[in-house]
């Protein structure tokens, strides 16, 4: 059910305090202070697509690309232009399209049911697929749809096997307030979500002809098997996440290394490839669906 203004007003009230306190922004679509941002706020896409990248270089991913992917891929949280929550405020009364490409699409808080999301979410893979082979030329995109397929895997609730999306007025801002925050992997079974979530992002990103193909899948599932086992632990701000995922990875890379990155993006550029991201993400139901 779709809420009026004033029903989602304090929530909007709510969320305009939280941008301002964290600095979400300052000039024309960068984020203040970035540099100075706490590196566990950054486990669902920065230390989770390194660390996939990196297990996934027999797919001819080497160390700079991954960091760029990584970067990039973290970049819609990071650069206000692109954060659901800065957009969603700005936007509300005014060019609802872009609003629509950033909420809906690159954060996938689409609202649909269980066909859509699987929908939503093979079509992300694909498209990551075909990104890639474009070559380092096109990592932004490439790291924006994985941040999309990340979220397209975290931004749901109900059952595993029958996940629905949250919708794009409010997301998921009642769950996380009310302690199940979809975003992290300790809360409930949130581990099943993102187990399915790193396992399609490896495949997008990995050779399957390659000799240790399924020994580096193995790996991944060897840190899904330690979040299942610390399920409910305290995890403020994802920093248990970040240890772990650190631990593992050689030579992490810290999110300092991605602001001169973010601020080469091209804003136009960027814009137009979200409007054409909306229309490859467009679900329709069909006869066959039902």
């Amino acid at each position: 059910m779709a809420l009026r203004a004033s029903s989602y007003f304090p929530f909007l009230m709510l969320a305009t305090l939280t941008t301002t306190l964290q600095g979400c922004a300052s000039g024309t679509g960068y984020t203040s202070g970035f540099q100075s941002m706490e590196t566990f706020e950054k486990g669902g896409h920065f230390y989770t697509v390194y660390y996939v990248a990196v297990v996934s270089d027999s797919a001819g991913i080497d160390r700079d690309r991954a960091r760029r992917l990584t970067c990039y891929a973290q970049a819609p949280d990071d650069v206000s232009a692109y954060n659901a929550i800065p957009v969603s405020i700005k936007n509300t009364f005014y060019d609802h399209t872009y609003r629509h490409d950033v909420v809906n699409s690159l954060h996938s808080l689409h609202g649909g049911d269980t066909k859509a999301v699987n929908h939503r979410r093979e079509t992300l893979q694909k498209l990551t697929v075909e990104s890639l082979k474009e070559g380092p030329e096109s990592d932004w995109k490439t790291g924006f749809i994985i941040h999309a397929l990340g979220d397209s895997y975290a931004h749901v609730h109900g059952d595993f096997d029958a996940p629905e999306a949250y919708g794009e007025k409010v997301g998921h801002f009642f769950a996380t307030i009310s302690g199940n925050d979809p975003d992290d992997v300790y809360a409930g079974d949130n581990y099943k979500e993102f187990d399915a979530y790193i396992q399609a992002l490896y495949v997008a990103l990995a050779n399957p002809s390659d000799p240790v193909y399924e020994a580096n899948r193995k790996n991944l599932e060897s840190v899904v098997s330690q979040i299942k086992d610390n399920t409910g632990i305290a995890n403020k701000s994802d920093k248990a996440f970040i240890k772990l995922l650190m631990k593992l990875t050689k030579n992490p890379i810290t999110p300092s290394e991605c602001g001169q990155l973010n601020s080469e993006l091209d804003d136009v550029q960027v814009r137009a490839f979200l409007s054409k991201l909306t229309g490859e993400l467009l679900y329709v139901e069909t006869s066959n669906d039902k």
